[in-house]
């Protein structure tokens, strides 16, 4: 699954593990299990294919190569309010968090997002 491209829903996944109510309502009427193990399997997913250690910092973000700077802001934003070390005190989390700050901080900036690209 790491080598796959991510699903173009990724970032539902996202907005659930960071607890989203308006997202979390809309997939327990889309499907049928629970609020926790919804939650449990969003995580789960992000864990073992979104921010591996060997992604790269678009992967890490949750996002593909293409994606816009409004994307990659909200996709870091929501992974923030999942992972933020007030939120989750757990030494993945933070870690996890650290990895996603500082991937946006190299893709936020366009020059930098380029000289990345190139690699």
């Amino acid at each position: 699954m790491r080598r796959q491209p991510l699903p173009p829903d990724v970032l539902t996944i996202i907005r659930i593990a960071a607890g989203s109510g308006e997202t979390i309502e809309q997939a327990l009427r889309d499907r049928w299990v629970d609020q926790r193990a919804l939650r449990d399997a969003a995580i789960l997913y992000l864990q073992s294919v979104v921010l591996y250690p060997e992604a790269d910092h678009y992967r890490m973000l949750g996002a593909p190569r293409s994606a816009s700077q409004e994307q990659l802001r909200e996709h870091m934003q929501w992974l923030m309010k999942w992972l933020h070390p007030d939120r989750a005190p757990d030494e993945w989390e933070a870690v996890s968090a650290q990895r996603v700050l500082a991937a946006w901080q190299e893709l936020k900036v366009p020059e930098r997002r380029a000289r990345y690209d190139r690699i």
